[in-house]
């Protein structure tokens, strides 16, 4: 039945795919691209939070939140913010379920994710399987994903990471609204 409600609650959020060509028309536990983290959060909440940031550029960087009152699927959401930014612009947001050691059970959800959301809209997804992770510098973490690209770059992505012991993160599945403007400071700046 969880199972159930949570692909019914992830097609009802992407419903609006049909009609929509602009990311920030998407939102994963009522917050989008654009929205400022303090429509959700207090400020004292957001300056408790630990902040990552990237190895090779510090112009953004990732903030997380455990889950909330108001989320109803995720146990975590996870932001990109602009460094300096007192408004704390959300630049990208995704929505994480933890699946410690379960990487089969991720992958059957991110399918089921994806067929749901394949029905709403009609760009055909990119699968990418085994990709390693960067995080990771032994090589032992993977990742496998479907993403759904936009005219503009712009992607919804459904991953699920395979973290190997050597780092501290956990496996996951992650649902992220990534704008083509962070994927392309991501692979260009944060990790070159």
């Amino acid at each position: 039945m969880r199972n159930f409600l949570l692909i019914l609650i992830l097609t009802l959020c992407f419903q609006s795919l049909v009609k929509a060509n602009d990311i920030r028309d998407f939102q994963i536990e009522g917050m989008s691209i654009g929205d400022s983290l303090l429509n959700f959060f207090s400020k004292k909440d957001i300056k408790s939070r630990k902040i990552m940031t990237y190895p090779n550029s510090d112009k953004y960087y990732v903030i997380a939140f455990p889950k909330q009152d108001f989320y109803e699927t995720y146990e975590i959401t996870q932001f990109i913010i602009k460094k300096n930014d007192n408004k704390y612009k959300i630049h990208s947001v995704s929505g994480k379920l933890m699946y410690k050691n379960q990487f089969n059970e991720c992958n059957k959800k991110k399918d089921l994710i994806s067929k749901e959301i394949s029905r709403t809209i009609s760009i055909k997804p990119q699968i990418d399987n085994g990709d390693i992770l960067r995080g990771d510098s032994t090589g032992k973490s993977v990742s496998n994903s479907i993403s759904y690209f936009f005219d503009n770059d712009d992607q919804i992505m459904i991953d699920c990471s395979d973290w190997s012991d050597a780092v501290p993160y956990g496996d996951n599945l992650k649902v992220t609204l990534l704008p083509n403007y962070i994927n392309r400071w991501i692979l260009d700046e944060a990790f070159n």
